[in-house]
């Protein structure tokens, strides 16, 4: 079963302007909200780049310091229900596709002890063509063979 990442317009409306408004340049972010009962998730913000980002045609590096200050706000404010759940990012001249790097990303955010994500989300919202995809990195018993597994975006309004 694909697994499904609700999430609220509002966030995806923060993901798409800041891409638009950054492009030709990437940049992005964290998701903020939680897992589901049926090992979906809920995705209940999206924090932008923040301050200190560095924004080039294929590269991002984000400014970690305002995204830990960001998901620590999330999680205080939500009654420690709303944490980090993984990472967004753009590819403005390029298909929603997951790079080796983001490959790379996902399985160092896994290993993060400090990150509390052992089943981190990846959207990358691509700009040619346009599109959006979102892969959750499942466990594995053996750590080398984690694949990140494509996942399903609806809103929250969505009936099915």
């Amino acid at each position: 079963m694909t697994p499904r990442v609700w999430i609220d317009p509002s966030a995806l409306d923060d993901i798409l302007v800041e891409t638009v408004r950054t492009a030709p340049n990437e940049t992005g972010g964290v998701l903020v909200g939680y897992g589901d009962v049926g090992g979906g998730f809920v995705v209940t913000a999206a924090v932008g780049p923040g301050p200190n980002a560095v924004h080039e045609p294929y590269r991002f590096v984000p400014d970690h310091e305002c995204h830990e200050r960001e998901v620590a706000r999330h999680y205080h404010a939500s009654g420690r229900t709303e944490t980090y759940l993984g990472d967004w990012h753009s590819h403005p001249t390029a298909a929603a596709y997951l790079s080796p790097r983001d490959r790379k990303t996902l399985r160092g955010i896994a290993r993060e002890r400090d990150a509390r994500a052992p089943t981190p989300l990846m959207m990358v919202v691509g700009g040619k063509p346009e599109g959006i995809g979102v892969w959750v990195l499942r466990p594995h018993t053996l750590p080398w063979f984690r694949r990140p597994v494509p996942c399903r975006l609806a809103h929250y309004d969505d009936e099915d």
